[in-house]
């Protein structure tokens, strides 16, 4: 139908367009609003940064060399950010749990927590966090820990004891335990002069120079015992690969490539790693939050989808596992953790 015919206005072609124009205009106003108005109301995203936000601060505290170190970073988290230790759950394919429910037994001060941990100095972390126990009372825990070198360090680190709260133990080898934490607490390599046990003593020697990141002390361990330990220790702690061709033993080199690739989260350093290589791509891709690594991962390749669907929540990455009971297994874990 013409608008203008034989020289006049068609007034109803004319109506009907604009009719037409205001349903059409109208709709897609409509439209237009309703989607702003999904964007705006996604109930999802707010979730969904919480839980990335976790998976990183969580990553950082397990990426811990040091138990210790691990443990006080999760009560670090559990205390800033108040999160409910459940998060704790998201720590499990191939990665223990224990620092991450010992670090919010301390934050919370809740020996009950120490429970779902098998790290048995926990109820010490909590005595300490709650300003009870006598000594006599702590170095007994201490000796009956299965973590006697970490478990006298802490207390000589947070309650400000010296070695010679070493003297008041009888016991040679509990002895030994003890002047080794007190060691690695003042990061003098003099205290290791007094641990008789050689073995415990290169031990020493290696822990130091891992804390006070000294190659030099390394030269210390002699025949028949070898500082290929100590070197693997240094080079992590100080990021440094270079150090790991100081390394005779093949197997000990490999981890201390693994170690320093880890530290410095550099994949590309993981082919130098071997026997270690797989394990050590995992990692970094945990380290990353990237799965897109895990393809590389080789043997790993499963349980590096596995752990970093757990850490991220996320299912889509489940559907890449190969096996589908491991697929539904993972699907149910991230689905029973973000119903709660």
């Amino acid at each position: 139908m013409p608008f203008i015919t034989q020289g006049k206005t068609n007034w109803k072609f004319l109506l009907i367009v604009i009719i037409l124009a205001v349903i059409a205009g109208g709709g897609t106003l409509w439209l237009s609003t309703k989607q702003r108005i999904q964007i705006v109301q996604l109930p999802e995203i707010k979730k969904t940064e919480n839980i990335d936000k976790e998976a990183e601060l969580i990553v950082k505290c397990y990426m811990q060399y040091d138990l210790l170190e691990s443990v006080r970073c999760f009560r670090d988290i559990f205390g800033k950010e108040n999160y409910n230790e459940k998060v704790c759950e998201r720590i499990e394919y191939g990665r223990p749990r224990d620092p991450c429910y010992a670090g919010a037994a301390m934050a919370k001060k809740d020996e009950a927590l120490c429970e779902k941990t098998d790290i048995s100095m926990c109820n010490i972390f909590v005595i300490i966090a709650k300003e009870e126990g006598t000594l006599e009372e702590l170095l007994t825990k201490c000796e009956n820990s299965r973590e006697k070198i970490p478990c006298y360090r802490y207390i000589f680190e947070e309650k400000g004891y010296d070695e010679k709260l070493c003297e008041k133990i009888e016991k040679t080898e509990e002895k030994d335990y003890c002047y080794h934490g007190a060691a690695m607490a003042q990061k003098t390599e003099l205290l290791c002069e007094n641990i008789k046990s050689a073995g415990w003593k290169i031990t020493c020697y290696e822990n130091i120079s891992m804390v006070k990141k000294d190659k030099s002390l390394c030269q210390k361990i002699k025949y028949p015992f070898s500082p290929d330990n100590c070197y693997m220790k240094v080079a992590r702690a100080k990021k440094d690969e270079t150090l790991c061709e100081k390394i005779t033993d093949s197997v000990i080199k490999g981890y201390c490539y693994e170690g320093v690739a880890i530290a410095k989260i550099d994949e590309d350093l993981c082919k130098k790693a071997e026997y270690q290589k797989d394990m050590c791509l995992l990692e970094i891709a945990v380290n990353k939050l990237d799965e897109n690594l895990c393809e590389e991962a080789g043997d790993e390749k499963n349980n590096c989808y596995f752990r970093l669907a757990e850490l991220k929540a996320e299912e889509k990455i489940c559907e890449k596992l190969e096996e589908e009971d491991e697929k539904n297994l993972c699907i149910k874990k991230v689905t029973l953790y973000k119903e709660k």
